[in-house]
């Protein structure tokens, strides 16, 4: 008798240690699946917040040089006022 427990036990091991393999296998992955799933929405984020901050900075480009132009305009305008005082 004890020379079959040993058998069953052994193919007991055997079967259990299958079925670690395969769960060890699916736990890989649905691992790597949400890793992967996780990485593309990041980066989905972080490009739709790239692009926000790009219109961000391109009005405020723009409101630099409207900026730039209208203190030329002034420095002028004082120029001129200056000149008509003399």
């Amino acid at each position: 008798m004890r020379h079959r427990h040993r058998q069953g036990a052994r193919k007991g091991a055997e079967y259990g240690g299958g079925c670690m393999n395969y769960d060890m296998i699916f736990s890989f992955l649905g691992s790597a699946i949400g890793c992967i799933t996780g990485i593309l929405a990041s980066q989905k984020l972080t490009n739709y917040r790239l692009v926000q901050l790009e219109t961000k900075v391109a009005k405020h480009n723009n409101l630099v040089e409207r900026m730039t132009v209208n203190e030329l305009r002034i420095k002028m305008l004082e120029e001129r006022r200056e000149l008509n005082r003399e």
